[in-house]
């Protein structure tokens, strides 16, 4: 199974998009773009789709839906740098409907959920989807506190279900993707952590971490 580093965007104008995008393309292939309204949590990003389609981006972009009307969304994001596109289960009242439009796009699905969130609302969509996302912050802003309890999720997802992506999202650093590749996740999205001038050589180090384990490291 694929283990990634994943940066994240999560910006309020175009000027600040421009920096992170540089910056992200210059050395990752992936990156994950959050994309907020106000709709379902009380926080907005950057995330003007026909601007971003002017920069013809040549990386894989992630988008991390945290809106209430996903589908509604959706064909203005029908690009081919959209590899991905991830979804709340607690924003989603027809998630079934929802994953088999986004398949018939010809991307790949994520389904995410929140700190609070059980891992039963979720079960009967899990085989039906190429990732889990398991946010381990309280979502919708840059250096929000890790909620190390969220690793259970993990945990649990991933006994009962050994082939399916594990995304974790949120406060992750070089002992917090140790954990969370230890409970079983396999892609970590990173943002406040990648940030800056050490942005290449952080990413290293994660990627390191990411293929080692906290376990392995404390030996």
């Amino acid at each position: 199974m694929k283990t990634e580093i994943i940066p994240s965007i999560l910006v309020k104008n175009e000027n600040e998009f421009d920096k992170r995008y540089r910056v992200v393309s210059q050395h990752a292939k992936t990156a994950q773009l959050d994309v907020l309204d106000n709709s379902f949590l009380p926080y907005s990003s950057f995330h003007d789709v026909e601007y971003i389609a002017t920069l013809k981006p040549k990386i894989n972009i992630e988008v991390h839906f945290m809106i209430n009307n996903v589908a509604g969304e959706l064909p203005k994001w029908n690009y081919s740098w959209v590899s991905k596109i991830i979804f709340h289960i607690e924003a989603t009242p027809n998630a079934e409907i929802l994953i088999e439009t986004i398949k018939s796009m010809g991307k790949k699905v994520g389904i995410a959920i929140n700190p609070e969130t059980s891992v039963l609302q979720i079960q009967p969509y899990i085989k039906k989807v190429n990732t889990v996302l398991v946010m381990t912050v309280h979502p919708g802003r840059n250096g929000a506190p890790f909620v190390p309890e969220t690793l259970e999720k993990v945990k649990e997802i991933r006994n009962e279900n050994p082939k399916v992506n594990i995304e974790v999202d949120g406060g992750m650093n070089l002992e917090n993707v140790k954990s969370a590749k230890d409970a079983g996740a396999n892609l970590f999205v990173v943002g406040s952590y990648l940030s800056g001038e050490k942005f290449g050589e952080r990413l290293k180090e994660l990627v390191v971490s990411s293929r080692a384990s906290a376990k392995q490291s404390h030996l």
